[in-house]
């Protein structure tokens, strides 16, 4: 299985790996940055497309560990051009409801996290640790939900919507596609696409920021231009 990514997201990502037994069959993807560091130098790390193609023949599975919504999409799409398919990272003390539960692709469900029944979570989603998806609540794609954040009863996020630290989202309140919750933030209403809202309550303080460059790997192409 190739892991994309070697940062702070892919070494809490390498811990589950570990607990599940799971971390020996791993082979971790970063063609982007300058220098591995720890704690990947002691482990396989590969650099390029074509290497990434030639794993992806003896197994498709890949496993997104990284943030960053739209960098997460790029990088799935452009392994899924590479052969790949995406994976589940779960770990054991997450809580997942029996009823009504509708789980996408290429998921990071991370230590403490709590889904409860009748919620439904899209492709490449990433629950950060300890963080709440209460009964009812739509998750779009690339979501990311940060460490303690509450998703209560019916809220639903829509595609690439960040939600940070300990942020609350109430119930029923929608948040518009690409939009970024600030850290600590209750959600009281509704919530435009493409926008950044903070504070408590919530209100808005931009149009959202074109995203700065982040360390990591988001340079793959696909097959048709790999050797």
């Amino acid at each position: 299985m190739i892991v994309v990514g070697t940062g702070g997201h892919a070494v809490e990502v390498l811990q589950i790996l570990a607990e599940n037994g799971a971390a020996a069959e791993c082979v971790f993807y970063d063609d982007a940055s300058a220098e591995i560091k720890d704690p990947f130098r002691a482990l396989r790390v590969i650099r390029s497309p074509a290497e990434a193609r030639a794993e992806l023949r003896r197994d498709r599975r890949v496993l997104l560990a990284v943030g960053r919504p739209a960098t997460r999409r790029k990088l799935a799409e452009a392994m899924r051009e590479l052969g790949g398919e995406l994976a589940e990272v779960r770990a054991s003390s997450a809580r997942v409801g029996s009823y009504g539960v509708e789980l996408g692709a290429g998921l990071n469900v991370m230590h403490g996290v709590l889904i409860s029944g009748g919620a439904r979570i899209g492709d490449g989603a990433l629950l950060n640790a300890s963080c709440q998806v209460h009964h009812g609540v739509r998750i779009g794609r690339w979501v990311e939900v940060g460490p303690g954040a509450l998703l209560l009863g019916d809220a639903r996020l829509e595609d690439e919507v960040t939600v940070g630290a300990n942020a609350t989202v109430l119930p029923r309140v929608r948040v518009g596609a690409r939009s970024v919750i600030g850290a600590g933030a209750v959600v009281t209403r509704d919530v435009p696409p493409d926008v950044t809202v903070a504070g408590v309550p919530a209100r808005t303080i931009s149009p959202r920021p074109a995203s700065a460059p982040r360390p990591g790997p988001r340079r793959v192409r696909s097959s048709r231009t790999a050797p």
